[in-house]
């Protein structure tokens, strides 16, 4: 597969189109990239599920979402396994759900949760590297087709295959905290999947 060219999009370009994507631009964008891979009903393992923010705008077939906590959710998910990126491969095997899952969605926090001056999740699970790492094993462990990764920078691990990234630029809400990014203001999402052999 041929990657195709990198974008640059606005916060705002979505937010024009108006409805949902008014409200929940980052959703619209995830559906967006889901659209591009051509997966019409997708079931979706979403394995830093955190409030579903991602599925504000419509809801995949099968939702399944996996994190360290419970939190206060805007979607609720079919089916919820409290576990870390690295571990979840292992109850979605025994549940024998590895056949439907088309995408994995990897969004590792790389926030301000502190504990003494240390990130809560590096503490806690390993840093926000090792919950992306751990996302891309579970995916490859349930031979999953495609992964969505929302992240700081664009990684792609040997085995890895880019499919399209856009680099995202945040505005609103998103200014008080620069220092979640790389460069003021941004983030990318973008699409992998596994090479073949």
């Amino acid at each position: 597969m041929t990657p195709r060219p990198s974008n640059i999009l606005d916060q705002r370009e979505i937010q024009r189109r108006g409805g949902r994507c008014a409200e929940a631009p980052v959703s619209c964008l995830v559906w967006d990239l889901i659209k591009e891979l051509g997966i019409a009903w997708p079931a979706v393992l979403d394995v830093t599920y955190g409030v579903g923010g991602f599925w504000v705008a419509g809801k995949p077939e099968l939702l399944i979402g996996s994190d360290v906590k419970v939190w206060q959710w805007k979607v609720v998910p079919d089916v919820f396994i409290l576990s870390p990126s690295w571990a979840v491969h292992k109850v979605i095997k025994k549940l024998g759900l590895e056949s439907r899952i088309d995408l994995v969605v990897i969004d590792p926090p790389w926030s301000s949760y502190t504990h003494r001056g240390r990130s809560y999740y590096t503490y806690a699970y390993g840093s926000d590297r090792d919950i992306l790492m751990g996302g891309l094993r579970t995916a490859r462990s349930i031979g999953a087709k495609y992964v969505l990764i929302h992240y700081r920078e664009v990684l792609i691990p040997e085995g890895w295959e880019l499919i399209k990234k856009v680099k995202f630029i945040y505005v609103s809400r998103y200014l008080k905290n620069n220092n979640i990014n790389t460069s003021p203001n941004t983030t990318w999402f973008y699409t992998l999947t596994p090479k073949r052999p």
